[in-house]
Parts: C-alpha cells; structure tokens; sequence
C-alpha cells in the first residue's frame, strides 16, 4: 500500500514537471512567434538591456535567450503551481502528456492555418498527423487505449521524426557533423523551436514509459510488469 501511494505520488510530480516545463518552453514560441508585435518589440529591448547591462557582445544566444529562459521559466513556474494546487491527477496526467507531445505541432497548426494557406500535401500529413496524436495522448492518458510499450515508443519516434524535421532539428545535426561543435544558439533559432522540440522529445520518453510502467503495467509483458506488486509483498 505504501509504495502505491509513494508510486502515485511520484506519478503526479512527474508529471507536473512535464506539463511545468514544456507550457514554459511552448508558450514563449507562441509568444516569440505569433505574438503581438508591440509584445515581441518590448521584448527584445528588454533582452537587449539585460545584455547591456551585463556587458556582453552580441550573439545568436544574447539576441533573445535571457528574455526566453526568464520568461519560459517563470511560465513554468506559474504552471506547476496551477497544475499542483487546482488541477486533479487525472487532469494533470493529461495535459502533461498533450503538452510535451503535441503542444509544438499544435502551434505548427494554428500559425500555418492550412484552411486559409491551402492543403497542400506535406502540410495537410502534419496537420492530420497532429490531432491524430492529440487523439491517441487522450486515449492512452485515459485508459481507453493500452498498447505494449514499444507500441508508444514507435509511435513517438515516427511522430518526433517528422517534427523534427519540420523544426529544423535535421539541419542543426547536419550543420554539427560538417562545420564544429553544436552551440545553445543553435537551438534558440528560430524563436527557441528546436530546444523546444528537443526537451518535448526527451520529456515525451518519460512520460510514456512511467505512464506505460505503472498505469498500465500489464504492457510490459510477464515479469516486468510486476515489479510494483513484488515490491509490495516484501514490505
């Protein structure tokens, strides 16, 4: 009963951290790239008088990575105290999940507007390839869909490959293998999209995995699915 408890308890601050740091990360790509202009300009003097004061040369990284990791942080922040004071676990294994996955395509979504552009081929595989994983985050968050764990992983590696692309992860690995060593400003351009994509890939992965591991341990197959329960006889 106890280490139930402790695994639920454990469940739930993950996935607040989830949920806290990828709506920091989103929003300020929200902000940064689709927001008010008036916004975005206050912004950037701000970023550049954080720089001035600090006395530091121009850089990819110095043009707006203070006013993007202040911001995404306080966010963040912000979001982990509504998710741990207002928001029930069910709720919050959601929307962490929804977050890290889908929250950077849904952007994609609502800035590309394919309605109004046009449904072009490659555009209209990513727009139905993203409500289609908003889809399967509420049914794998919500119980309705239990698959084996390497089902989940395959899903999010063939759903990451795609944005990756689309986020410039690609180029940035190219632009390593050729030319040097990968800088922080790299993934800061453009609007910190790539970092982004890279923490909602690397949160995703966890998220998957302990959701597989404890809200549905049966997917894991004979043995390691019963590890909780194991644990359990020997308190």
């Amino acid at each position: 009963m106890r280490n139930g408890r402790r695994e639920s308890g454990a469940a739930r601050h993950l996935d607040e951290a989830v949920f806290a740091i990828n709506a920091g990360l989103a929003s300020m790509v929200l902000v940064l790239g689709y927001g008010p202009r008036g916004i975005i300009s206050w912004l950037y003097a701000l970023n550049s008088s954080i720089r001035g004061s600090l006395q530091l040369k121009q850089t990819d990284l110095a043009m707006h990575g203070f006013v993007f990791f202040i911001f995404a942080i306080a966010v963040a922040v912000l979001a982990w105290l509504a998710a741990h004071l207002l928001l029930a676990r069910k709720a919050i294994q959601l929307m962490s999940g929804a977050m890290a996955i889908d929250a950077l395509p849904l952007i994609w979504c609502f800035s590309y507007r394919p309605w109004l552009r046009g449904w072009y081929l490659w555009e209209t595989i990513l727009f139905v390839e993203a409500l289609f994983l908003l889809l399967c985050v509420i049914l794998y968050a919500t119980g309705r869909w239990s698959v084996p764990a390497w089902v989940a992983i395959a899903t999010l590696l063939t759903h990451f490959f795609l944005w990756f692309r689309e986020f410039g992860l690609f180029e940035i690995a190219q632009s390593v293998l050729l030319h040097g060593p990968l800088r922080v400003s790299d993934l800061l351009i453009p609007i910190g999209a790539p970092l982004t994509c890279l923490v909602a890939f690397g949160s995703s992965l966890i998220w998957v995995l302990y959701e597989n591991r404890f809200a549905q341990p049966s997917n894991w197959g004979p043995g390691i699915g019963n590890l909780g329960k194991a644990g359990d006889r020997n308190v």
